[in-house]
């Protein structure tokens, strides 16, 4: 009987003992279920090749190559010929404007091809009458600046070097570009932002840096008190300057590539906020229109779609007559969000322009779909008796101008004054199929007598897909929807309504990185193909449903929150139809995202809990013999 106590007692104690580290293997086991698809997969469209990609090898001063024998700076070009070699010392005849990329953390300065090789293509095919980028690149020897701060100084130095030699190689004439646009990954953008502590670096030589998966706000991990120096010195020149340091006229956008991305996770490249840093684009690859994926920390240089959106932005930065970078960084930072945020490369602003009212197909059923072979022009008259807001959701329209609202008089003549408002559109996955959609509220819509929809396409946009375009007025609501503990769910039921109704649910207690929810929208009428959930920025777009009345959405931050602003859905219900909205925590997500967070941090806290403990024994034995010593004399 006591041999039989003493098992069970001895059971008890393994148990006892080992429940913690069972615990923490089903953790990583449930976390790899989530992370392995992510690490082994990958939705990005890699970029596509014209040209045999060379990189010409710069000749600099003798004193440079002295003093960082071990780093180079290169010309990125193209050659259609694979056989013709790249002569290192051949004449430079530079015309277009000056841009550097700096590689990262054992970084290649060949990672530069990709966005070299899509600028130089969208230069030839859309943007001919601007100027082109020269792409250069500095090999750093490939070195492990994320590891060890002590080579995070000598590399800004030569890159500051660099900037220098690049200018100079461009001949004297008023179109002589003054600055250079940097393009960064890694720990490539923290030392970008580093050139702006040397103390003889003029920070008008850059105006904008764009950052690919940088750890701006802090290191990913830390063995060496010189990272966590060198990351202090660039906060206190850039944010903690009393007038707002040197980001006051330095636009910094940092896409990160989201949850895809386990090395720098999302919230480490949100840069440190001060008073003029708040309006810095700042934003994850799936939350990029026409991209919507996540990328990998290598995959975010090469993946396609997402470097056609910063390349677009790029030209659309050019101002007559020099065809430089404009210097104004609120212009800059208003572009960039505009193409990062909306995916439309329009004007920012309402313009005036005249339609001829001969080819209009009139409709005026609510709500009007129309699919399959759309006319040039589809105009929705406009009366008082209407509900507030007014939906539009269209799909293969052209994708500059395309939206407007006129005012059309009887007794004048075909002409009708139209506002353009083609660039209120966000766009809706999937990728393959472009879908927008607007909505305009009652001021937009004052003094207008119709909204016009252009659905003509050109040859080469016809046949992408579904083609429709939807007109239907909707009544607002808002409602608030808390997120449920672990093992609860909690949901909200919108009922029908005479109208189509669109619904802000705001979502106040998603302001967590690692908040790992879901919601489930679904339809409950007859013959309706469900609703849409249109995206509203801080959430990932989402896709529409592909009519079975039944929608999950992911709840994941790609865009940092502001003071101000609140996480929310947007959800669509038809008229006559009704949703519920039901939120419930994922385990397997959560289980992912701490893995990533936090095993960074692990290594670090494991060497110092070991270096610590003999230390601390060694010290104890020293007090020991001591007292003995004491005692005995």
């Amino acid at each position: 009987m006591k041999s039989k106590r003493s098992q069970n007692a001895v059971i008890l104690g393994y148990l006892q003992a080992l429940w913690l580290p069972f615990l923490v293997c089903g953790l990583l086991a449930a976390s790899a279920v989530d992370l392995v698809p992510r690490l082994t997969h990958s939705d990005c469209e890699m970029t596509w090749m014209f040209s045999w990609p060379q990189y010409q090898r710069l000749n600099l001063s003798l004193e440079l190559r002295e003093a960082y024998p071990q780093y180079g700076l290169h010309l990125y070009r193209e050659n259609r010929n694979r056989e013709e070699p790249l002569l290192d010392a051949a004449p430079l005849r530079l015309r277009g404007l000056p841009a550097l990329f700096i590689p990262g953390n054992a970084g290649s300065h060949k990672q530069v091809r990709s966005s070299a090789s899509i600028a130089l293509q969208m230069h030839r095919h859309e943007f001919p009458r601007l100027r082109h980028f020269d792409f250069f690149t500095v090999d750093l020897n490939e070195e492990f600046s994320g590891l060890f701060g002590g080579v995070l100084l000598r590399q800004t130095q030569f890159v500051a070097a660099s900037i220098r030699h690049i200018l100079s190689l461009y001949p004297s004439s008023p179109s002589r570009p003054s600055s250079v646009l940097i393009v960064a990954h890694s720990m490539g953008g923290v030392v970008a932002q580093a050139l702006f502590t040397l103390p003889n670096f003029p920070s008008s030589l850059v105006s904008t840096i764009i950052t690919l998966s940088s750890p701006l706000a802090r290191p990913v991990v830390t063995f060496d008190p010189s990272l966590m120096e060198f990351y202090t010195r660039i906060s206190e020149v850039w944010y903690n300057d009393r007038e707002g340091g040197v980001a006051r006229n330095v636009t910094l956008v940092s896409v990160s590539g989201g949850d895809s991305d386990v090395q720098v996770p999302f919230h480490l490249t949100i840069p440190s906020s001060h008073p003029h840093q708040t309006h810095t684009p700042t934003i994850g690859s799936p939350a990029v229109p026409r991209n919507w994926v996540p990328a990998d920390h290598r995959a975010v240089v090469w993946c396609r779609r997402l470097q056609l959106a910063l390349s677009r932005g790029l030209f659309t930065l050019q101002t007559p007559p020099t065809n430089e970078l404009t210097s104004d960084p609120s212009r800059q930072r208003e572009v960039f969000h505009h193409l990062l945020f909306r995916g439309w490369s329009v004007p920012m602003t309402p313009s005036n322009t005249h339609l001829n009212s001969k080819g209009w197909k009139l409709v005026d059923s609510n709500p009007h779909f129309h699919e399959g072979s759309l006319p040039s022009m589809t105009a929705l008259p406009l009366s008082s008796s209407s509900p507030s807001t007014l939906l539009l959701v269209a799909t293969n329209s052209p994708t500059v101008h395309w939206l407007y609202v006129c005012v059309l008089s009887p007794s004048t003549s075909a002409k009708a004054n139209c506002t353009d408002f083609s660039h209120r559109a966000r766009l809706l996955p999937p990728r393959e199929n472009v879908v927008k959609y607007v909505t305009l509220n009652e001021g937009e819509l004052e003094g207008g007598t119709h909204v016009v929809v252009k659905t003509s396409l050109s040859g080469r946009e016809k046949g992408r897909g579904r083609e429709f375009v939807l007109f239907e007025w909707c009544q607002n609501r808002s409602l608030s929807l808390d997120l449920p503990f672990w093992g609860m769910t909690s949901s909200l039921h919108l009922p029908p309504s005479s109208h189509c109704t669109l619904t802000k649910v705001t979502l106040p207690q998603l302001t967590q990185i690692w908040t790992a929810h879901s919601a489930v929208v679904t339809a409950s009428c007859a013959g309706v193909k469900g609703g849409l959930v249109l995206p509203r920025l801080p959430h990932t777009p989402l896709l529409h449903d592909n009519g079975t009345g039944r929608l999950v959405v992911p709840l994941s931050l790609q865009v940092p929150l502001r003071d101000d602003s609140v996480a929310e859905l947007i959800v669509w219900s038809p008229s006559n139809c009704s949703l519920s909205v039901t939120l419930s925590p994922s385990l397997l997500s959560l289980a992912g995202k701490l893995l990533v967070l936090y095993t960074p941090l692990l290594l670090p806290w494991v060497t110092a809990v070991a270096m610590a403990s003999p230390r601390t024994h060694l010290i104890g034995e020293m007090v020991l013999l001591a007292v003995m010593w004491g005692v005995t004399s």
